[in-house]
């Protein structure tokens, strides 16, 4: 994936990286004190290994875009607490199925339910026709439970990416940039990410350390604001204006393989230091990092239902 996304970065016209400001910023990261996404009481109290992947699949099929064209992002609940928000009421909603699948479950859920459940967030037909479409995937030809594409990967993180991608049709985001296919798969990368990470006894994934990073929204804002990220004067002008950048367009696709690249070459420079560290932690460095700094310049808008 990474080779056609530093194709984008060296032919890039409207976004640059600023080496300087990237090498200032790596001598300063503490990564000591970070901790993984879901180390809390929402799933880490759940006994079962089998359905905390089936949360976190669910909740995979559900992450992306909480900002609206009105609001730059929901305001109700801060990220941290609405994401424990939505893994509870999947757990919920899992716990209390009473049909024997769980795909013919959220098959036979209603949208009229799925919004009153997750009435706190936007885009609910999306979230819930994503949801409805990978349940029923999920059953007939996983059966039934996200472990068993794990099973078939053998427990292998690029093996999975790549089931993922050919089996759940919301979770393939790529583009095409000066006639190159560019692949991103945010959204299945972070699923596997987080699965990396639970607590639990089961064998941990293979090759998590060549997953290159999710490109979003907030990881792009946080390096443009640390001067890591420089765009061009037209493509500020829109973002800090909050005119919508379509997706699959030049300026769309450099901004998001622009972020991937520099998330590499923090990596590659961590471990020049002896730090032993891989793509995704520092990914999440910066989103949670990106979460405390306030009044930076907005995100780019783009109506994309893949990040």
């Amino acid at each position: 994936m990474l080779n056609n996304i530093k194709y984008v970065v060296q032919k890039a016209r409207f976004v640059k990286i600023n080496h300087p400001n990237l090498n200032n910023f790596v001598s300063k990261m503490n990564l000591s004190n970070i901790n993984n996404f879901f180390d809390s009481d929402v799933l880490n109290k759940i006994n079962n290994y089998e359905k905390q992947m089936n949360i976190l699949f669910i909740f995979g099929c559900m992450n992306f875009r909480f900002w609206t064209v009105v609001d730059s992002e929901n305001k109700d609940l801060n990220s941290s607490n609405r994401d424990k928000k939505i893994l509870k009421i999947i757990n919920n909603l899992i716990t209390n199925n009473k049909t024997k699948s769980l795909g013919d479950y959220l098959d036979n859920l209603s949208l009229t339910k799925f919004a009153k459940f997750f009435y706190f967030i936007p885009y609910s037909k999306e979230r819930w026709q994503n949801v409805q479409e990978s349940g029923l995937i999920l059953r007939y030809r996983f059966k039934d439970s996200f472990i068993n594409l794990l099973k078939e990967a053998g427990f292998d993180a690029l093996k999975a990416l790549s089931l993922i991608i050919k089996f759940f049709p919301s979770f393939d985001d790529r583009a095409v940039y000066d006639g190159r296919e560019v692949e991103f798969h945010k959204r299945a990368q972070i699923l596997l990410y987080d699965i990396a990470n639970l607590n639990t006894g089961f064998t941990k994934l293979k090759n998590i350390d060549k997953l290159i990073g999710g490109a979003d929204y907030k990881i792009p804002q946080l390096l443009r604001h640390l001067g890591i990220l420089k765009y061009s004067k037209d493509l500020e002008k829109k973002i800090d204006n909050k005119q919508l950048i379509a997706p699959g367009t030049y300026e769309e696709i450099e901004i998001r393989a622009s972020t991937l690249v520099a998330l590499d070459i923090i990596k590659a420079k961590l471990n020049k230091k002896n730090k032993s560290i891989n793509t995704m932690k520092i990914d999440r460095y910066l989103w949670i990092l990106s979460k405390k700094i306030k009044n930076m310049k907005p995100h780019h808008r783009t109506i994309s239902f893949f990040y």
